[in-house]
């Protein structure tokens, strides 16, 4: 009996871990160019943006433009990113997420070199959020070939290539449709090979010492800014200016022997130095007669929508609450519809991760109030003790899995990438336990 018990208790534990497995890994990526796709999109620091830069990128007959925005380590807070994607759900806005770390403690002018629990820490985070668009497009740093990006470290294109490997294979075991995109490099970076390593230099090393790492990728991001100075007519020969994509993008499909597609996250000109009006006609040229007439362009990005002064202030959009005139130019140019793959609205529950499992434990409460105005002959005491059982079982494991994901640097990769199923067995064994009122068999 006391087998048969055990039995009884490992058959659901094995169906609900094989239900979330499969849950999680649902869905695939798509060409975002095999449909209608909208190239005009803005680079946004703040969340609160998503209107302002949708009457930017979804105007003069385009709909479904893209922002990039970066988020901080310290800044995945569910509910403020999750009225960003509400709100660019709302405004038809599809998201570029730049996952970034912080200023480095030790020395606050280097950003802090990123790590393996990062990932895992974003990939769960990213994976708990109600996305607007089966593709989840998510950009891994910035400009890691300079050591200011690198915490202040030489740039390691080697160690980089392993890290976005382990990206890409960490963020597609929580959801297939997450779609990764290696971080941009500067274009005019020097090549000392102690501070900074030319773009060209860096990418060619990263696939000699992983030959895979442009085979995982789903897409590159690239700045493509006008160098030298952000000052440079728009060009189809130079390798710093507004054809760097093309130069980096070329030598990553030698390498990898396949089509990739590129996001220009990163653009423009420097209003400090050149008129208005020749910036206005340098993004017209560039948007129509460059970067448009590339099928393999997805989006484009230009920095900034706002600067609120500060040294990006020669690139912003947004002045003084108004658009400058290449902003109003940008805005006027003709665009086209965008037709991305919608995500369903019911994904507001998503089936895998820490934070959508907490948001679950509201659920049992509200089926009990239904059930009990539509069925009153509903015991009231094996209601109350269904929902305080169901909603503790929920809440434990969320308390459970922010305590893990704290003590989590103690634990080697191999657990931390497990992460989540090990926490579901415990999860649902603590289920079965106050269920059983204490008792497992």
């Amino acid at each position: 009996m006391k087998h048969l018990g055990l039995m009884k208790l490992l058959v659901p534990i094995f169906s609900f871990l094989i239900f979330f497995s499969v849950a999680q890994n649902a869905g695939a990526t798509y060409d975002p160019v095999s449909r209608a796709n909208n190239i005009f999109g803005i680079h946004i620091l703040f969340t609160y943006e998503v209107p302002k830069a949708a009457e930017l990128i979804n105007s003069s007959g385009g709909d479904w433009g893209y922002v990039t925005i970066p988020i901080q380590y310290g800044d995945r807070d569910l509910e403020k990113w999750q009225k960003f994607m509400d709100d660019a759900r709302k405004h038809h806005v599809i998201p570029l997420i730049r996952v970034a770390t912080e200023p480095y403690y030790k020395d606050t002018s280097v950003w802090r070199k990123p790590n393996d629990f990062d990932i895992v820490d974003f990939a769960n985070f990213l994976n708990s959020l109600d996305w607007p668009t089966e593709n989840r497009y998510v950009l891994l740093f910035n400009e890691v070939n300079r050591f200011d990006e690198w915490g202040g470290e030489p740039p390691a294109p080697s160690e980089y290539a392993d890290f976005v490997s382990y990206a890409v294979d960490a963020f597609k075991a929580r959801s297939h449709d997450f779609f990764i995109v290696a971080g941009g490099l500067d274009n005019a970076s020097p090549n000392d090979g102690r501070r900074y390593l030319d773009n060209l230099v860096y990418l060619r090393r990263m696939h000699g010492a992983n030959s895979d790492v442009f085979k995982k990728i789903d897409g590159f991001s690239s700045h493509s800014y006008p160098n030298p100075n952000f000052s440079q007519a728009p060009s189809t020969s130079e390798t710093e200016g507004t054809l760097t994509y093309k130069f980096e993008v070329d030598l990553i499909e030698r390498l990898s022997g396949r089509t990739i597609p590129v996001f220009i996250t990163e653009t423009g000109w420097n209003a400090d130095v050149l008129p208005q009006s020749v910036i206005s006609e340098y993004f017209r040229m560039s948007m129509t007669e460059i970067w448009g007439k590339d099928p393999r362009v997805v989006a484009v990005t230009p920095f900034i929508l706002e600067s609120n002064g500060g040294p990006f202030d020669k690139f912003t959009f947004l002045k003084n609450g108004s658009f400058t005139n290449y902003g109003l130019t940008y805005q006027g140019v003709q665009k086209i519809k965008g037709d991305p793959i919608e995500a369903p609205p019911l994904s507001r529950y998503p089936s895998h991760g820490p934070l959508a499992l907490a948001r679950l434990a509201e659920a049992p409460a509200k089926r009990a109030g239904a059930g009990a105005q539509s069925a009153p002959a509903i015991d009231s005491k094996v209601t109350s003790r269904a929902v305080s059982t169901a909603g503790l079982s929920f809440l434990a494991f969320a308390f459970i899995m922010d305590l893990v994901i704290v003590e989590r640097k103690k634990i080697p990769r191999i657990v931390g990438h497990n992460l989540d199923h090990i926490m579901l067995i415990l999860a649902f064994l603590l289920f079965i336990i106050l269920e059983r009122g204490g008792s497992i068999l």
